[in-house]
């Protein structure tokens, strides 16, 4: 099954592939959350060039709000 955005409905256990590691690009997962989940540029801009893994979990915590609201 998949979610209304065409993403892959979260693993039963509340995961995705893609969550709980710090791999990837901040800036792609910011880009993500403004094109696929609605999100604006301001809501992602603290997050979207950061280099550490705070940065890119706040980002997948944003997502987990998003899939959350997307089933």
């Amino acid at each position: 099954m998949i979610t209304n955005n065409g993403e892959p409905l979260p693993h039963p256990l509340g995961t995705d592939a893609h969550d709980g590691s710090f791999e990837g690009s901040t800036a792609l997962y910011a880009e993500h959350l403004v094109k696929d989940h609605g999100f604006t540029e301001a809501q992602v801009a603290p997050y979207k060039n950061g280099a550490v893994q705070g940065d890119w979990s706040m980002l997948d915590r944003l997502h987990r709000q998003a899939r959350s609201m997307d089933s």
